[in-house]
């Protein structure tokens, strides 16, 4: 179970010196059943602190195109669940940041740059042809990717060609009032993520 922490991303990798407390980033209440955080019928917190893991992000411009950050974790003392308070920008499932997902469908998609020179761009290391994750994305795109802005922008099932994806990358730049350029996955994911819907429980796909 999933909560969101609003962090730029130029910002990502200071949570490694500079991680908020276990108190800062402590929940209100369990995703899951419900207890809340501090209950003044019950004795002690109801969710505590639960250590760290470490969390590898791609596309972020570490080494080979890798970082890892550090990602506080919590536990439900009445249902025993753990919830992990990732920033908004690491989606729950995805190795790569929404930058750099958005980053590479405009690029690609809407721009036509050649997909191995959009690897070097965003440092992502390119050991196989061809990128999986980028034509995953796009057929994504919208659904599910970002599923909960479907309906606004009118689109509907899977993303199933380039031209297709141009226009609603179109439609979605154009709802931030942007539009296809170098550099917008960066200025424009943070607002998709803070539209983003409640807790998810995936983790760990590309």
């Amino acid at each position: 179970m999933l909560l969101t922490l609003s962090v730029a991303v130029d910002g990502l990798l200071d949570l490694r010196e500079r991680l908020p407390s276990v108190d800062a980033l402590r929940p209100l209440s369990c995703a899951g059943c419900g207890r809340l955080a501090r209950d003044a019928g019950r004795a002690g917190l109801g969710i505590v602190g639960h250590g760290t893991y470490e969390r590898q992000v791609l596309g972020l411009g570490g080494p080979d195109g890798q970082a890892v950050i550090p990602v506080r974790r919590y536990l439900c003392r009445g249902c025993q669940a753990t919830t992990s308070v990732l920033p908004d920008q690491l989606y729950p499932g995805r190795w790569y940041g929404a930058w750099a997902i958005l980053e590479a469908l405009v690029l690609v998609f809407a721009l036509g740059l050649p997909i191995d020179e959009v690897r070097r761009e965003l440092g992502v290391e390119a050991s196989t042809p061809g990128w999986r994750s980028l034509h995953r994305w796009r057929r994504e795109l919208l659904a599910p990717l970002w599923s909960w802005l479907a309906r606004g922008l009118g689109a509907q099932g899977g993303c199933t060609g380039r031209d297709e994806a141009r226009r609603r990358l179109a439609r979605l730049l154009g709802r931030h009032g942007a539009r296809p350029e170098r550099g917008v996955g960066a200025r424009v994911a943070p607002l998709l993520a803070h539209g983003r819907p409640g807790p998810d429980r995936r983790e760990g796909r590309p």
